[in-house]
Parts: C-alpha cells; sequence; structure tokens
C-alpha cells in the first residue's frame, strides 16, 4: 500500500517551505509517497532540467538520504513524486523530510520541508490511501 500526500509549492512565495505535521506509519506494506505541484507565478515549474533528491532526518539524528524512489511528471505539470525508502521509518519519533532540486551547480532549490511523527502501526489495511493538503 503506498500513502500518497498532495502538497502545492508556489516557488515565488517566500513561505514555501511549510513544516506541516504528519503521522508515518512503520508497518511493513505501506510507503508514503510525496507529490508536490511546483508553480512559479501560478504556472507550472519546469522539473526537467532539475535533478530531485529527498532527505529524511530521523529522531535518532541519522540523515537518510538513498534509496528514495523519485518521479517527475515529463508533461510540465511541474510535478514530482518522493516516496520514502523503509529506513525512514526505522526509528519512532519526529522526523523531517525535505525535498529539493538542483540544476548543475546552481544553489539547492527547497521544494518542501514536512515534520512528521514516526509511529508504530498494528494493522493497516493493504489499500492505497490518497490525502490532500
Amino acid at each position: 500500500m503506498i500513502r500518497t500526500i498532495d502538497f502545492q509549492t508556489e516557488l515565488n512565495r517566500p513561505e514555501r517551505i511549510r513544516q506541516t505535521e504528519h503521522v508515518l506509519m512503520q508497518a511493513a506494506h505501506l510507503s508514503e509517497r510525496f507529490r508536490v505541484r511546483v508553480t512559479q507565478g501560478g504556472t507550472p515549474f519546469d522539473l526537467s532540467d532539475q535533478t530531485i533528491t529527498g532527505a529524511v532526518l530521523r529522531a535518532d539524528g541519522q540523515t537518510i538520504s538513498e534509496d528514495f524512489v523519485i518521479e517527475k511528471e515529463v508533461d510540465g505539470t511541474g510535478i514530482v513524486s518522493v516516496t520514502l525508502p523503509a529506513d525512514a521509518y526505522a526509528v519512532t519519533g519526529t522526523a523531517i523530510l525535505t525535498i529539493t532540486a538542483t540544476n548543475g551547480d546552481d544553489c539547492p532549490l527547497p521544494l518542501l520541508c514536512v515534520r512528521a511523527t514516526v509511529a508504530k502501526v498494528a494493522d493497516i489495511p493493504e489499500e492505497e490511501e490518497e490525502v490532500s493538503t
């Protein structure tokens, strides 16, 4: 099961980096996918030349930055999806997810920052769920 959480990021607004509260569920059959629609001046931002990276700072102080599944929409919609690896859920407590775009030697462009709580879940139904914010 993949739970998809949708965000909208407007690059022309200084408050684009929001710290939003979410609960990430620690379960073998569950993954969290963060889908971000990136716009600039209300128009979809072209991500085709951008390298997208994800990182999670876990409650134990370790940063996980490998094994993310990253998908960019190629149809000009400005949408990027980042699915977290299992290591991101290995420690319960507060975690911080960041999604960043980089183009060559340019400074990284932060797209999203999410503060989340990683919690153990005994039984979660195996079905896909979508959450919009």
